[in-house]
């Protein structure tokens, strides 16, 4: 039986995570060239950019937070109806 191929497309990122200092380009002065710039140079990503981007992250910990309480209210019951 032939083996199954998975989709190799690309992931999806945001614009942040697309960022990438060593590539970054600067428009020219007088001759409108484009001129590569250092690392130290460029802008980096501010707060609203990682908190863009790590959005998902603060939402994942609220649902941990959650199921932490509930389970630990669930010990809690069991073991006054236990004992």
């Amino acid at each position: 039986m032939a083996k199954k191929k998975r989709d190799k497309s690309s992931p999806k990122l945001s614009a942040s995570q697309l960022y990438h200092p060593q590539k970054a380009q600067v428009a020219g002065t007088a001759e409108s060239a484009v001129q590569t710039v250092d690392l130290e140079a460029t802008s980096v990503p501010g707060d609203a950019a990682l908190v863009e981007e790590y959005r998902y992250v603060l939402t994942d910990l609220k649902k941990i937070a959650w199921l932490a309480i509930m389970m630990l209210a669930l010990l809690v019951v069991l073991a006054f109806v236990i004992v």
